[in-house]
């Protein structure tokens, strides 16, 4: 989904906050006066840095064998950035611990 924003501005910059991560963004401004907008300048294209992603989703493990598990996952809701992997951690919990 496409989100706008349209702000008026006093000066020559201004800050764009709460973007969303690992987004591309176009931006134009025009300039106006009393009897109306000018024209758009074209526009400039850019996008906001990696982040880390959310958590994967819908974490499954399954005994496979007497001595194997395998676990599946699917991938983060929120990747923010291109996923180059995962880490798995497993600790073994002893008496009930």
């Amino acid at each position: 989904s496409e989100e706008s924003v349209t702000k008026q501005i006093s000066g020559l910059h201004t800050t764009l906050s709460g973007l969303r991560r690992y987004t591309n963004y176009s931006v134009t401004v025009c300039a106006f006066t009393a009897a109306g907008d000018g024209v758009r300048a074209a526009p400039v294209y850019c996008h906001t840095e990696e982040d880390v992603p959310s958590s994967p989703a819908d974490i499954k493990a399954a005994v496979s064998s007497r001595n194997k598990i395998l676990v599946s996952w699917l991938p983060p809701s929120s990747p923010n950035g291109v996923l180059v992997g995962y880490t798995l951690y497993m600790s073994v919990i002893e008496d009930g611990r």
